[in-house]
């Protein structure tokens, strides 16, 4: 009789059959059963064998590689992928870098800038003729004020004698150089 009595609160908290309520309770237990037997079956000696390490790696490649949204490839790509160096690339990289004379795989060395967003830098750039400020950058796609502050300090902008300085009406500057 004390079974049936928690049957029934139990439809009637739930608003559901007697045969609703079984299955639910046949499922709980399932479930209970299946993490018993998990329980039992887990090795204490691999356990304590197990390095964080090979886990962290992993995580700091993956995090690096999220570093571009641009990029995709497959989960075998992204296992395989190591993070860059970054002491080798401090060395070779000298910062600020102008974004008005640089090309797209030095851009790619700008946090949160892959290949597709350098190209829509670089796209950006000829449809200005330069870029007059850093916050000129926020009329690519893609870049909002987050990722500005971040490239702030990283890059530059000096004009190129050789390249023409064209005003254009997206500008984030009118022609004397000052914002609207």
């Amino acid at each position: 009789m004390r079974p049936r009595y928690w049957l029934y609160r139990l439809q009637e908290h739930l608003y559901c059959t007697e045969k609703e309520a079984l299955m639910l309770l046949a499922a709980l237990a399932m479930v209970a059963a299946s993490l018993g037997l998990r329980a039992l079956r887990m090795d204490a000696t691999a356990l304590s064998n197990w390095s964080h390490a090979d886990m962290d790696s992993l995580f700091f490649a993956l995090a690096a590689r999220a570093d571009s949204l641009d990029k995709v490839g497959t989960p075998a790509e992204y296992i395989l992928w190591s993070a860059p160096n970054p002491v080798a690339a401090a060395d070779t990289i000298e910062y600020p870098i102008n974004i008005n004379t640089a090309t797209a795989e030095l851009l790619q060395h700008l946090p949160r800038i892959g290949p597709a967003m350098a190209n829509r830098i670089l796209a950006e750039r000829e449809r200005l003729g330069a870029f007059k400020t850093v916050d000129d950058l926020l009329l690519v796609r893609g870049i909002g004020d987050k990722t500005l502050e971040n490239l702030r300090e990283l890059v530059t902008v000096s004009t190129d004698a050789s390249r023409p300085r064209t005003s254009h009406p997206d500008s984030l500057l009118n022609a004397s150089g000052q914002p609207p």
